[in-house]
């Protein structure tokens, strides 16, 4: 099965030589994690898996990887003795070679890449640009936490549920999309994805930055550490003749900009005294609003279903994004009053008894974005009430800021779970309710499906019902949940005679 070099005499061989001889060597596919190795593939360890790394190594032979790439700190005899029929590839850094080998395996011919980066906002920009793009004929992908899209339509392809995949299989995702005839692709980019140089490697032409908020504090430790982290999408990993998009409201706007002017990136600002404002936001019948944008200098009017002032700031994220790649401001703006909300995303549902909103709102500004949207359309007489959770084994520190907030904008308030994971669920419910005003009205309620049960039971003609943490998320794997969210059980309850 494999054709070694003929300089090599033992069963290692560098980065180098293994991509300038790649001809030479048979492997069916690549994979960073073991568990996926099928006989004949090939297997790269990533540079921190320390200890763990014999047993990938083991699992990966086991599996019937062939050939396997390594950190040079992971070589040594024993291993090399006891593996004597598989290939080690010897590897400075392992993430950098997988960006490097996956591009040449998968030849993605896709060269217009957009990145975006932010705490909230990243999904909707990204399905922004895709619906504009699609309006204008062009065809395009998307990759984040709604996982592939592609024409508007979700592509299942065997890659990790993450907001920002492996190198491996994004280039994978990329090179299938190309062959199905996309020309351009806008990717998530989560600190997480950034920090784990998840995006090394890709042709990224256009960085757009949406906002930074508390979030994640259970990884980056705190805020200073988050957006270093997040600058790094364009001291990194943005080509050296790309173009940064940049919110002018946000406080990290002039550290943002002094950072493209030392690397003298063309930049284009979004947001108050930006390249691209907001003249004017009226709200007209029922959920809808009539707007007028500024596009460098083009006046835009339109009427759109887009829920709240931050929507219409991602859409302009998303309008300063498309404009680098050579589409006019008077092009694109004949699209925007057909741009729809992404599901889970300010979602309106719409019925006789009063509306509901279901959002993947899951941080304190995020929560806060959506309450005050909410309470614009809601006329003072009547109430918003409010379901919320938070997820377990995350940043403990939001709960209680997330309490806090619901309460200062919710008539009632019902705290429920949200994916507890192996973290007590009642203890997350009390760390959130330590936040809440005392004077508030608040129900523990554990059930996510009860809770929607009874926030729909107290709503009269013109109150709102927010179902916050979860948007488009299904519940989990258990029986009988595992295809349910908070949009069909909402639609099921109110809809039909279950």
């Amino acid at each position: 099965m494999i054709i070694k070099d003929s300089l090599m005499t033992e069963n290692t061989v560098s980065e180098q030589e293994f991509l300038n001889n790649i001809v030479n060597y048979n492997f069916s596919n690549l994979h960073m994690d073991s568990r996926a190795v099928n006989p004949g593939d090939l297997f790269i360890v990533m540079n921190d898996a320390n200890f763990k790394a014999s047993v990938f190594i083991e699992h990966a032979v086991m599996q019937g990887a062939a050939i396997i790439a390594i950190n040079n700190i992971y070589i040594n005899d024993v291993l090399l003795q006891k593996y004597a029929n598989v290939i080690f590839i010897r590897s400075e850094d392992t993430r950098l070679f997988a960006a490097k080998l996956s591009r040449i395996f998968y030849k993605p011919n896709i060269e217009r890449i957009a990145a975006i980066t932010g705490t909230n906002g990243k999904s909707s920009v990204v399905s922004f640009m895709h619906q504009i793009l699609s309006l204008l004929g062009e065809k395009s992908l998307t990759i984040g936490t709604m996982g592939v899209v592609m024409n508007e339509t979700n592509i299942k392809l065997n890659i990790p549920n993450l907001t920002t995949p492996d190198i491996i299989s994004i280039n994978k995702v990329l090179s299938n999309a190309a062959e199905n005839g996309a020309v351009y692709a806008a990717i998530e980019a989560s600190s997480h994805g950034i920090d784990q140089q998840r995006i090394v490697g890709l042709p990224i032409d256009i960085a757009a930055f949406t906002n930074l908020s508390h979030d994640h504090m259970d990884y980056h430790n705190n805020m200073e550490s988050y957006w270093q982290v997040k600058k790094e999408l364009f001291t990194k990993f943005l080509l050296p003749n790309g173009t940064a998009i940049i919110n002018s409201e946000s406080i990290y706007m002039e550290d943002l900009k002094n950072t493209c002017i030392k690397r003298k990136l063309q930049t284009i600002s979004y947001g108050r005294d930006g390249d691209i404002y907001l003249i004017k936001h009226n709200k007209i019948d029922g959920w809808q609003s009539k707007i007028s944008l500024n596009i460098c200098g083009e006046l835009c009017n339109f009427q759109t279903s887009l829920i709240g002032a931050f929507q219409i700031q991602n859409l302009m994220c998303a309008v300063a994004a498309l404009l680098p790649w050579g589409f006019s401001p008077k092009s694109i703006s004949k699209m925007l009053s057909e741009v729809k909300n992404l599901a889970g995303r300010m979602s309106l549902i719409k019925s006789s008894n009063g509306d509901v909103i279901v959002d993947y709102a899951h941080n304190p500004n995020g929560v806060l974005y959506a309450l005050k949207s909410a309470k614009e359309y809601v006329d003072v007489m009547n109430k918003i009430v409010t379901i919320v959770g938070c997820g377990g084994d995350r940043d403990k520190e939001k709960r209680p800021i997330v309490g806090e907030i619901v309460s200062a904008y919710s008539d009632f308030i019902i705290i429920t779970d949200d994916n507890p994971r192996t973290e007590n669920p009642k203890r997350i419910r009390k760390d959130i309710i330590a936040g809440i005003k005392t004077n508030s009205n608040v129900l523990e309620m554990p059930d996510r499906q009860e809770a929607i049960k009874y926030g729909l039971s107290m709503l009269g003609k013109g109150d709102v019902l927010m179902i916050l943490g979860k948007g488009h998320e299904k519940y989990g794997t258990t029986e009988g949940l595992a295809d349910k969210n908070d949009i069909n059980v909402t639609k099921s309850l109110l809809f039909s005679n279950i």
